[in-house]
């Protein structure tokens, strides 16, 4: 909806955000409503699926918290020599990496069933 708005407003904007990251957000929602369907249509998930759905869940949450911080409006509170390094760039590559190593280790390894 938000979308829809900023795209046929005059200035193209909805509280200074064009269209495309609600358009983002938007279908990131929708995607999670889906599998959540899919929970509900199989009445639960448990073992690896129950830890791999946690995992994209919450660190995907943190991904998105840690790029308004680092490199999102939030990169104001760090002094301006640190911003033109690139460090603070690197936090969210690393995030999505771990998440990813987690992922292959709970869903395609036998670590969940020795643990």
């Amino acid at each position: 909806m938000f979308g829809l708005e900023a795209a046929n407003s005059a200035t193209g904007l909805k509280d200074g955000f064009s269209a495309e990251p609600y358009y983002f957000f938007g279908g990131l929602a929708f995607f999670a409503a889906l599998l959540d369907l899919s929970v509900l249509y199989r009445r639960g998930v448990t073992g690896r699926q129950r830890i791999a759905r946690h995992l994209w869940r919450m660190c995907f949450a943190f991904f998105i918290a840690a790029g308004s911080l680092f490199t999102g409006p939030g990169a104001k509170a760090f002094p301006e020599a640190l911003r033109e390094t690139g460090i603070l760039s690197a936090p969210e590559p690393i995030i999505l990496l771990l998440m990813l190593f987690w992922l292959v280790r709970v869903l395609f390894t036998k670590w969940y069933k020795r643990a």
